[in-house]
């Protein structure tokens, strides 16, 4: 309480709000990290944050890029409904944005709130921090949150998987406003014989306990190191030893591969209760300079992935494929079949390096 009474001095906020659930939202304000989901539905927001038992509290802060129009309308738009009276300390966007307001923001809120479009949430180191200090995360699983929720150290925002964006925003907006109303805002308000919040408490506990030893800078840079620097660092040197000889090399490929690519034709998918089996078009491309890939949305609506091995020659440059199913069967798919093929090699730096795809469906 006293960590949120100084977070409430220093932005200048009522402090008899420290009574209240408070809701962060602080980051930058971008179309795709949907700033203005929570502020859709009004009648629905002002039931939730002036219930006269469990009465909430959202603070927005954070910016624009100076040429990010749509970015720029977001935050216009959380302004003026933070301004209307139905929402007086109710609603508040901190002005002026800065490192300390930040510190101030993940040390002081209750719930640290993130609803980017999934899958375009890179990371999210705000929740992080915000877990440091015992704030609970309400977030859609996206970034680091889909690593890190583990069921009972915050909570999941219910998301769909194929939809179009309106459909997505409809789901999850109203999913979220289920969660704050049903969820979140009633156990924070429910206390024992000593009025303390147990369930609350053991949830901050939780969250500090499961997610702090997890995201933290020491893992940071060792995945950039691990994963980025060190790999890149010898590949440059593999790449120039002996006068460039493998990147000579490579580069050769590469221009085979674009030359003939065009022979590459997914000729049949055919799908049975347990198999995936399709017959690849290759021409003049070696079999083993390609890697073909089952893509398919299960009936929870996971996206999968899975790698077909080669089984056969059909005819010159005609090779036969097959695959199983991780999950469910054929008849159980809940969007068509869909088969990847791209070009591999072990001097690339991934498997896409060449950013050429061809596509063959059901």
């Amino acid at each position: 309480m006293r960590i949120k009474i100084r977070m409430l001095e220093h932005l200048k906020l009522p402090v008899h709000l420290s009574g209240f659930l408070v809701v962060g939202f602080a980051r930058r304000f971008a179309a795709y990290k949907r700033a203005t989901l929570l502020i859709h539905d009004l009648e629905r927001l002002d039931r939730i944050v002036n219930h006269p038992e469990r009465p909430v509290c959202i603070i927005f802060a954070g910016k624009a890029h100076p040429a990010d129009g749509l970015g720029q309308e977001l935050l216009r738009r959380i302004v003026e409904v933070a301004r209307m009276d139905r929402f007086r300390e109710r609603i508040f966007f901190i002005e002026n944005y800065d490192i300390e307001n930040a510190k101030q923001l993940v040390q002081g809120v209750d719930v640290w709130l993130n609803t980017p479009v999934k899958p375009m949430e890179a990371s999210g180191t705000s929740g992080q921090k915000a877990a440091v200090n015992g704030v609970i995360n309400c977030s859609i699983l996206d970034g680091w949150w889909d690593e890190g929720y583990n069921g009972a150290n915050g909570w999941a925002i219910p998301s769909v998987a194929d939809a179009d964006q309106a459909e997505r925003d409809r789901v999850e907006r109203e999913s979220l406003y289920n969660l704050l109303e049903n969820e979140i805002a009633p156990q924070y308000y429910r206390r024992n014989q000593e009025s303390l919040p147990r369930e609350w408490i053991l949830m901050m506990k939780e969250s500090i306990c499961s997610l702090t030893p997890v995201f933290c800078t020491d893992r940071m840079v060792m995945e950039y190191q691990n994963k980025l620097y060190c790999p890149a660092a010898d590949r440059g040197l593999k790449f120039t030893a002996n006068n460039f000889e493998v990147a000579r090399r490579v580069a050769d490929y590469k221009q085979f591969i674009r030359n003939n690519w065009h022979y590459v034709q997914v000729e049949t998918v055919e799908l049975t209760d347990s198999l995936i089996q399709s017959q690849i078009r290759l021409g003049p491309i070696w079999h083993g300079d390609v890697m073909v890939e089952f893509i398919y949305t299960d009936a929870l609506g996971e996206i999968w992935r899975e790698k077909l091995e080669l089984k056969g020659l059909l005819s010159p440059g005609v090779h036969i494929y097959m695959g199983r199913f991780r999950f469910g069967s054929g008849s159980s798919l809940k969007s068509e079949a869909n088969i990847r093929v791209v070009p591999v090699s072990p001097d690339f730096a991934n498997d896409f390096e060449l950013e050429l795809t061809t596509w063959g469906r059901r």
